[in-house]
This record gives structure tokens, C-alpha cells and sequence, in this order.
């Protein structure tokens, strides 16, 4: 827990517990009091001091990023700031995994994943939004295992990967390119070459580039050849050299073009279903709790009809006292007339 905990308190927001921190800001569940839904609320902490601009420029770039509206982006509920240094925003709280839980077993599903990606990313660089800072941990899946991308141009603060003071390096070391580790300009290229450093990563299980430090792994982004991809997943191997390639010229030049490429890629691999079809047991769950609540509103109303036909069977079976009476005298005589006769032999008359 940080210090934040003992005093952070957000206008319209109950906060429950802290589920992520990072460099630069603090992820707490957290219950959005007017619409009475829980959320994920994100406080940002400004790390340079002297970035007197900071608070502005959050929330400019927030607005921009709470317009895209689209499947696989993560959207933004509320923005805003409690003082000068203290900066949040509220977004879906998404409690089923990232990318670094996807284990690659199958190529069908790995496309399905790549070209929601490249569908969120291409709406977003159609709207003048580049990420900047892809990485695993940015890419959420929801209950259905659909993919939705996050933290879009939400990079105003920096850790020790993510900004220097004056030409600001914006990223992630393992998944930046070639211009941002160069602080040159960055546009929708960057993005392409961070997600195919992703791609790789999840091919192998390893980060495309590592080093001891990193400056290390800055370097290889600029200056060290693309690596080969093992046998079993060399069919992607024309795509990676695409994404990762040094000048952003020699990449696809949008996300449209590697979603093309993508879904051209002929399926070799088949071990399974991956992560991101695990969705269904949350839909059982939720039928079983279907059932029971059905069970649980339907029993008392079975047992009321179950009385009521017990009461109208006995109803039933009882005899009716409120007959009226039948006039049986003529049977009474008919019985009785033997034994008057009997009488009359035994007894003459003088």
C-alpha cells in the first residue's frame, strides 16, 4: 500500500482497496457513488516537480482518449484533479486478465487477438491518438474475452523507463522503437513496431531485445538485427520483420495493412484454445445463479398451488351436510308392514 491510502480521497468515489501501482500512479477498485458501480480508479502522480503544465496537459489528452469510442479500447468514465497534484480517472474495472496471461497455443486465436488489436489501434490513429505506450500489461481482456486496449497517450509522468527530462523517451524499454529511444518524432509507426515487439514476445515467451540495463535494450532497438524466429512459428516471420523494422518507412504503414497481413497468415499451430476463450466459465456461473434464483422464486409459488390442491381434493372427498334430507317413509312402511300382519294372526280380533 502506499501513502496515498491514508488520505486520497476522490469527490463521487468510495475507494475499496488498491489492486495496482506503478511509477506513476496508483490503480484503486473503487465505487462510483452516483451511478453505483464499481470502477478502476486511476491517480496519477506527477514525478517532475518542476512540470508546472502537467495537470493541463492530463486532462487534454484524457478528453481526447475518453472520444474513442470502440470494442477494443478501454474507454474512460470521468477525469479530473482533487489539487494541483493529483490527477485521476475512472475506467471499467476489468478483472480478467492482461496480456501477459495469454499463452499462446493456437494461431486462429492469436489472429482473432492480433486483429482486435489492430482494429483498436487503427480507429485510434484515425482519430490523430497514438499510443505510445504499448505493452502487455495495457492490453485487458473483458468477461468475454474480448480484447480492449488501455492507457492510451496516458504518459505525462514519468518512472525510470518513461521519461527523461527534456527529450522525453514515452514507452515501455522492451516494446519501444528505434525513433522514440532516439527521441525522434513518433506517429502511428511507433505503435506498429510496438505491437509486433509484442507479437514476438508472445511467440517465444521472451522480449525481442534484452539486456542488462536499459540503455542496453535501448540500443538494440536501434542498432541489433531482428532475431529469427524458431521453426514451429517461422510462418511469422515476414510479419515480424515488418513491424520491428528499423525505419518506420520499411514497416506497414498502418494498422490496416498488418491486419491484412495478419489475417492472411495460414494457421500451423493447434494446441488448444488459449486464455482468451475462457469466458465460459463465467457464463456457466452466471446460468447456474440463473437457475437458482429462478428455483428460489418459483418454489414458494409451487408449494402455495400444492396446498390450494390438496384443500380442493379434501374439498372434495367430504360429505355434504348441507343436503337436504331424503323422504325415505315409504321404505319405513314397507319394512314394517310384515311385522304387522304377524301381529294381526297372532292376535285376533274378538
Amino acid at each position: 500500500m502506499t501513502s496515498l491510502d491514508n488520505h486520497i480521497r476522490i469527490p463521487g468515489y468510495r475507494i475499496i482497496r488498491q489492486i495496482g501501482e506503478g511509477g506513476m500512479s496508483v490503480v484503486y477498485l473503487a465505487y462510483q457513488e452516483s451511478l453505483k458501480r464499481e470502477v478502476a480508479l486511476k491517480i496519477m502522480r506527477p514525478v517532475i516537480a518542476d512540470e508546472s503544465n502537467v495537470v493541463k496537459r492530463f486532462k487534454q489528452e484524457a478528453e481526447i482518449i475518453a472520444k474513442l469510442y470502440h470494442p477494443n479500447i478501454v474507454s474512460i468514465y470521468d477525469v479530473g484533479s482533487v489539487d494541483e497534484n493529483t490527477l485521476f480517472y475512472a475506467m471499467p474495472y476489468l478483472q480478467h486478465g492482461d496480456l501477459t496471461g495469454f499463452a499462446y497455443h493456437n494461431d486462429e486465436e492469436l489472429i482473432a487477438v492480433m486483429t482486435g488489436l489492430c482494429q483498436g489501434f487503427a480507429y485510434a490513429h484515425a482519430q490523430g491518438v497514438v499510443h505510445r505506450d504499448i505493452k502487455p500489461e495495457n492490453i485487458l481482456f473483458d468477461q468475454f474475452g474480448n480484447v480492449k486496449i488501455a492507457d492510451f497517450g496516458i504518459a505525462l509522468s514519468s518512472g525510470r523507463r518513461r521519461f527523461t527530462k527534456d527529450q522525453r523517451i514515452v514507452g515501455s524499454i522492451h516494446y519501444l522503437s528505434p525513433e522514440q529511444a532516439r527521441s525522434k518524432h513518433v506517429d502511428a509507426r511507433s505503435d506498429i513496431y510496438g505491437l509486433g515487439a509484442i507479437l514476438y514476445e508472445v511467440l517465444t515467451g521472451k522480449p525481442v531485445f534484452d539486456a542488462a540495463d536499459d540503455l542496453g535494450v535501448m540500443m538494440a532497438h536501434v542498432d541489433s538485427p531482428i532475431p529469427r524466429l524458431p521453426s514451429r512459428v517461422a510462418h511469422w516471420q515476414d510479419i515480424i520483420d515488418r513491424c520491428l523494422a528499423k525505419s518506420p518507412n520499411q514497416r506497414f504503414q498502418s494498422m490496416q495493412a498488418l491486419q491484412q497481413a495478419i489475417e492472411a497468415v495460414t494457421p500451423k499451430v493447434n494446441q488448444g484454445r488459449v486464455r482468451r476463450l475462457k469466458a465460459w466459465p463465467y457464463l456457466l456461473v452466471s446460468l447456474l445463479m440463473l437457475v437458482i434464483m429462478s428455483a428460489w422464486w418459483f418454489w414458494p409459488v409451487e408449494q402455495d398451488r400444492n396446498a390450494d390442491l390438496v384443500i380442493q381434493q379434501s374439498a372434495e372427498q367430504k360429505p355434504d351436510t348441507h343436503k337436504q334430507p331424503v323422504d325415505d317413509s315409504a321404505g319405513q312402511q314397507a319394512q314394517t308392514a310384515p311385522i304387522q300382519a304377524l301381529d294381526a294372526v297372532s292376535n285376533p280380533e274378538p
